[in-house]
This record gives structure tokens, C-alpha cells and sequence, in this order.
């Protein structure tokens, strides 16, 4: 089956970015970069390009609208769809300024991990199970490995995201806008705060279910 590889603007690990002849390749926005780097030619370019900055100088260019339903990984998505492409990787989809996205993903690898601990299976096999999916991610590749080791050396710290969430929150509350799982996540947040972790890696949202269920996942 080809395969569509759609290039956002966030972070990026190209560890598993590899195109091959009849896969589809598209930049959302300033994900553009990203392939430049890579020294790959996308086929399309699609966004409104605020984050880029201008509308890129190329051949297959589709500019949005800034006002819009969808986000431009989204309208990428749907180009694919619309292509025929049934296998879709994102990359560079998570991080960056989207945190409430980012730490989403790292609360719910923390359950399933310590969900397969609790169960009597192995969480390294889960890990290599599910990262090939469409649950694969940055985010997974970055932080499985050190909720598994238990390294908790911050690259972003909790503390950190409690301010940033508290911003998001505190927009989402002026418009209206409800955000439940971001107000979850900064309970999990607020509660390792409490407990002396706040200068540990958001990964350590583990020990909040290991604390739960008493499933340690390093040992």
C-alpha cells in the first residue's frame, strides 16, 4: 500500500521519515522546513502559512484561508483521503506551542504502559507493538523509552507545563471553549507538583498511575 507522510511544523524525528517511490509526500505550513533539511521535495505544500511566514515559492502550492474549521495537518490529512492514500504518517504533529496536544499523548502512554505492567505483560513489548501504528509518534519515540528507564532528566519541565496549561486553560475558560482533558492532565500535573516532582520530565506523569496501581515500571 502506498504510503502518505504529511510533515508538520512541530518537533520532528525523521528516524522512521522514509519515503518510497509511489508514497505521497506534503508540508503542512512551516512543516516545509523540516524537508528542507531533509534535502526532500514535498509534493504539495498546503496552509494558511502563518508559521511559516510567507507562502512558500513552489510549484504545488495550496494557500488556506488564516479563518478556517480545520488546521492545516488536518486539511493535509483530508487531501490524502481524497488521494486514495489508506496509510497516513504524521510527523512533527506534536510538541511545539500545542502542549495541551503534547501532553495528552504522554498521559495516555503512561496508562497503557502501566496498564500492561499491572496486567502481567511486558510494557517494552507493548511499546514495540503499538509504535509501528497509527498510535506511533514523536512524543511515543521520545518519552516510552525514559518512563521504561525511569529517567526522569527534564527536557520540558512539569512545572513548566503547569504554567502553560494554566494558560491554556485560563484562554479556553474566556471563550467558552471546554477543554475536560486538559484540566484532567493538570490535576495529574498539580499532583506530582505536590510531590516533589515539578523539576522532573513531564514523562514522570507515569509515577502519578504507578502511584495508583503499583505497578512500578522501572524496577
Amino acid at each position: 500500500m502506498d504510503t502518505c507522510y504529511i510533515v508538520c511544523a512541530a518537533d520532528m524525528s525523521a528516524g522512521r521519515f522514509s519515503p518510497r517511490e509511489g508514497d505521497l509526500v506534503i508540508a503542512a505550513d512551516a512543516g516545509c522546513r523540516h524537508l528542507q533539511r531533509l534535502g526532500v521535495s514535498p509534493h504539495l505544500i498546503v496552509g494558511d502559512f502563518d508559521s511559516l511566514g510567507h507562502v512558500p515559492s513552489f510549484p504545488n502550492v495550496e494557500v488556506c484561508p488564516v479563518e478556517k474549521d480545520d488546521t492545516d495537518s488536518m486539511i493535509a490529512i483530508k487531501k490524502a483521503l481524497e488521494l486514495g492514500f489508506g496509510q497516513i504518517f504524521l510527523f512533527g504533529a506534536l510538541g511545539g506551542r500545542r502542549l495541551d496536544h503534547t501532553l495528552a499523548n504522554i498521559q495516555a502512554l503512561a496508562e497503557a504502559l502501566t496498564l500492561a505492567k499491572r496486567a502481567g505483560v511486558d510494557p517494552e513489548l507493548v511499546f514495540q507493538a503499538i509504535r509501528g501504528g497509527l498510535a506511533g509518534s514523536t512524543v511515543m519515540e521520545a518519552k516510552a523509552p525514559m518512563m521504561l528507564s525511569g529517567n526522569d532528566k527534564p527536557g520540558f519541565k512539569i512545572d513548566l507545563h503547569i504554567k502553560d496549561l494554566n494558560n491554556a486553560l485560563d484562554c479556553a475558560h474566556s471563550v467558552g471553549a471546554p477543554v475536560p482533558m486538559t484540566a484532567a492532565a493538570q490535576e495529574v500535573l498539580q499532583w506530582l507538583h505536590a510531590g516533589g516532582h515539578g523539576q522532573e520530565d513531564h514523562s514522570a506523569m507515569v509515577k502519578y498511575y504507578s502511584h495508583l496501581t503499583g505497578a512500578e515500571l522501572s524496577e
